[in-house]
């Protein structure tokens, strides 16, 4: 029986007199980046452009609702009263207090650029309650 102990122990690698197996080498250098923190000195991400400008304070809101074609019509001034090519369409009413908000000394945006206009638009209508162009 001891025999068989002896032969299991030697087959098992297991020897009284082996040396400990040496430890693992250490991990290769690796082609890694290093990647600076968080609180570093990085400048912030701009913040993304606005898709439209926002309104004008007290700027009126745009008016829709109508009954007939002659309740529409069009205002040719964007959000921050800069006077565009293609008009707004919204209810005649609407389009008079647009020009006399915009048309206000305190109100004429000094970044606006002439725009030049040369074909047609729409012509206002009312169509489902709402003044559209057509």
């Amino acid at each position: 029986m001891r025999e068989v102990v002896i032969v299991m122990l030697v087959a098992a690698g297991c020897h009284k007199d082996d040396p400990p197996a040496p430890p693992p080498p250490p991990p290769a250098p690796s082609a890694s980046v290093s990647v600076a923190p968080a609180s570093s000195s990085v400048a912030p991400a701009a913040p993304e452009p606005s898709a439209a400008p926002s309104a004008l304070p007290g700027m009126p809101p745009i008016e829709l609702a109508c009954a007939k074609d002659t309740d529409c019509g069009p205002a040719f001034w964007s959000d921050t009263c800069c006077n565009q090519c293609a008009p707004r369409i919204g209810t005649k009413a609407w389009a008079k207090k647009m020009d006399a908000f915009c048309t206000k000394p305190e109100n004429k945006n000094p970044t606006c650029k002439p725009v030049p206009c040369g074909f047609a638009f729409g012509v206002p209508r009312c169509s489902d309650g709402k003044c559209v162009a057509k």
